[in-house]
């Protein structure tokens, strides 16, 4: 019997927010170019709600949930990815009559490990894809110390849930058959690979969240839209908010006039709530917190107003100015409000990063050094709105021409 792409189904299982938002830019990518609803598993957040998350009928999104501060929680989430597997929500997922593409992130996840196993044993025929999300990726082997402390939780879980650990580090279980990498000349390299298909992931995927932070936007409650992304700076070991750190971001922010919208993004390093003052004190002022805070800086990138960074003096700064000409980066470390602050933590004792001026150079020549508040403020109003750039995605797209391919010709 000839078959069809509708014979073709496409899974995601995602167990962090970074993860739910590559696979938010991969599925809207595939029901694009395909016309394929992919089915997305993510993770309930408390500050994430989900039934307002606008998928633009593009997928289907599914979340379950797991406290990772609740003992018994964890338990319990381990019994569904175990013995209890057929009576979880997520076990209707698959339908076991279409052939399947799933598209797993970290297989050390006991419900992303259940899912392979299940997409296997369904057919021998279903892909399941590997995409990187971080150095573990790249990793080969545990150390004998780690591993025998794995094989001792694989047997253990295996006991007491059903399910074991399948994997000793990620990209390790033996069901996965095509890796989407960053660097596929290194992860080539590692033994795991060797029965691994490896495609090279487009670099530029983290500017394709403008979707996904526009739709987040109107389902959490964090107000993420805005001209001037301001990224925070951990002065001290412990992240704390220090007093002439306050007043300096103040004055800077009482230049920028009331319609602007500001939005802070701490350091991952940053005490919580350190910047919560701002945000009481500015109207125009919001703060990432929350899941949102650890991804990626260049993630938010894909603001669709976004003018200008923002920083007192982030390294991360000349990082964003060469990632994209679009965005101007304005480093405040030379105005006198800065200048005061950094007198007064070098007398304190607090650590400055050890940055020669010549640092914040850009390859787009869009870093600016105000040594002036009126200066300052007229670059404030002259940077321009950046333009959207249109992104594709071979690695994905291969993929799916392949199976369709397989299926059209049995």
């Amino acid at each position: 019997m000839r078959k069809s792409p509708d014979d073709l189904q496409v899974c995601f299982v995602t167990t962090t927010q970074y993860q739910f938002l590559i696979a938010d830019v991969y599925a809207r990518y595939i029901f694009d170019n395909f016309g394929i609803r992919s089915k997305v598993l993510v993770r309930y957040f408390k500050s994430f709600d989900i039934s307002r998350f606008d998928t633009e009928k593009k997928y289907e999104l599914i979340s379950y949930t797991i406290n990772n501060r609740n003992v018994l929680g964890q338990c319990v989430f381990a019994l569904q990815c175990g013995y209890l597997y057929k009576m979880s929500s997520w076990s209707k997922l698959l339908d076991k009559d279409k052939r399947t593409i799933l598209f797993v992130f970290n297989d050390l996840s006991k419900l992303t490990s259940r899912m392979i196993q299940e997409v296997k044993k369904n057919d021998i025929n279903n892909k399941v894809v590997l995409v990187e999300e971080g150095n573990n990726t790249y990793s080969d082997a545990l150390n004998s110390g780690n591993e025998k402390v794995w094989k001792l939780k694989h047997k253990m879980s295996k006991i007491m849930f059903g399910n074991g650990r399948t994997s000793r580090v990620i990209g390790d279980d033996p069901g996965i058959d095509i890796a989407i990498v960053k660097d596929p000349v290194r992860y080539g390299s590692l033994k795991k690979a060797q029965k691994q298909k490896i495609l090279q992931q487009n670099t530029d995927i983290l500017f394709c969240a403008s979707d996904f932070i526009s739709h987040y936007n109107q389902a959490c409650s964090i107000d993420l839209d805005c001209d001037v992304l301001f990224l925070g700076q951990p002065f001290y070991k412990n992240g704390t908010y220090y007093e002439e750190e306050n007043r300096c971001i103040s004055e800077m922010f009482d230049a920028i006039p009331g319609n602007v919208r500001i939005l802070i993004k701490p350091h991952p390093r940053d005490s919580e709530g350190k910047y919560d003052r701002l945000a009481e004190i500015y109207p125009n002022v919001s703060v990432v917190n929350d899941e949102l805070s650890v991804l990626p800086i260049e993630t938010l990138l894909g603001i669709a107003d976004i003018k200008i960074v923002m920083t007192i003096e982030s390294s991360a700064a000349t990082t964003l100015a060469n990632l994209s000409s679009d965005i101007g980066t304005i480093v405040l470390r030379f105005l006198p409000q800065a200048e005061k602050l950094r007198q007064k933590l070098v007398k304190d004792g607090a650590e400055l990063p050890d940055i020669r001026d010549d640092f914040f150079v850009g390859k787009y020549d869009n870093i600016y050094l105000p040594k002036t508040t009126n200066e300052y403020k007229k670059l404030i109003d002259s940077l321009l709105v950046k333009e959207h750039r249109r992104f594709k995605f071979p690695e994905v797209k291969n993929i799916l021409f392949s199976e369709i391919d397989c299926l059209v010709s049995e």
